[in-house]
């Protein structure tokens, strides 16, 4: 029987977290520690992260529709783990919130072009702008490599744009990103 390893790094998802967790070296970051809650993929430390509040081992592509869906962009079919706020999300998935504090308060000060977009888009007439920023943020972190590889692979800026959300999510994301 073949081993089974992590979805988003077996199709070339970058990590938004820098592995940090050991178990005496038992393990490398792309080896799965969980079955997703939500979408029941399996994932590693680098893609996945236990909900301090649930219990619940939560994918990060999972927890960016949920933090869509929290504010109020997505019907909120696909996934059933919600935030109130974005301290809820800090405080429930600590390691992922940190990892990409940099990438969710870059959409929380452009909210000027969230809202825009959302409104020409109509994708909802009431939404909650600092979870969106959240959403925008984690997703951003799973569709382009971090930061810091930049300079070290020189065609990191060409990576491609992953499809992982789908519904008005994926349509915001798409025209966030075509400045549209």
């Amino acid at each position: 029987m073949a081993n089974m390893g992590c979805w988003a790094c077996a199709n070339g998802v970058p990590s938004p977290v820098t592995a940090t967790l050991t178990f005496s070296g038992q393990y490398t970051i792309d080896d799965i520690l969980g079955c997703c809650w939500e979408c029941h993929v399996f994932s590693c430390s680098g893609h996945a992260e236990r909900d301090a509040d649930s219990g619940k081992w939560l994918c990060f592509s999972s927890v960016a529709k949920a933090l869509a869906a929290s504010a109020g962009i997505d019907d909120g079919e696909h996934v059933e783990t919600r935030y109130a706020s974005t301290k809820d999300f800090e405080q429930r998935l600590p390691v992922l919130a940190e990892s990409t504090i940099t990438r969710r308060n870059r959409w929380r000060n452009d909210n000027d072009r969230l809202y825009s977009v959302v409104m020409r888009a109509d994708l909802n007439k009431g939404y909650a702008p600092d979870v969106l920023a959240d959403a925008v943020g984690v997703a951003d972190s799973l569709t382009e490599p971090r930061d810091e590889l930049y300079n070290l692979i020189p065609d990191m800026r060409s990576h491609p744009r992953v499809s992982l959300f789908g519904g008005n999510f994926e349509t915001l994301l798409t025209k966030l990103h075509s400045n549209g």
